[in-house]
């Protein structure tokens, strides 16, 4: 809801790329890649051009820290889809703002922005990063839904 105006008409959302090399959060990564440890968050680097590859094995032969797995394009844009396609504008985009600037920033965040079921949501995300409780949060989760 508060993206730039421009983000509504990028011209740089697709692909291929435009820059040598595109660097962005994977998304969704434990999808595709389950037993890679996502507790510090995982970057997508998308090398575009023949330069980027060139300047990312020059980076990646000397630095003993980077972990990397190659990935198909089509699996790293699954929930990134700013990579493939322009952000849709939300119809109360400017509502969004006249609430920020009349009540700030902070309410705005807590009642506009937050999820109906964020507290759920937080206990899912807590107990799916704990594998002991991963399988009672699953049998939890189905209980909810089908009411058994």
């Amino acid at each position: 809801m508060t993206y730039r105006e421009s983000c509504y008409k990028c011209k740089f959302a697709k692909v291929p790329r435009q820059g040598d090399i595109t660097l962005a959060d994977y998304w969704g990564v434990k999808e595709f890649f389950p037993k890679m440890d996502t507790s510090k968050g995982i970057s997508l680097v998308l090398l575009n051009t023949k330069k980027g590859v060139e300047l990312y094995d020059a980076i990646n032969d000397n630095s003993d820290t980077i972990i990397s797995q190659p990935s198909k394009i089509s699996d790293a844009s699954k929930y990134n889809s700013n990579m493939m396609y322009k952000s849709v504008r939300p119809e109360i985009r400017d509502l969004v703002y006249e609430e920020i600037k009349n009540k700030g920033y902070s309410n705005v965040v807590y009642t506009r922005f937050r999820a109906k079921n964020y507290a759920l949501l937080r206990c899912k995300t807590y107990m799916l990063q704990c594998d002991i409780l991963k399988k009672i949060m699953v049998k939890l989760l189905k209980v909810i839904r089908h009411g058994r």
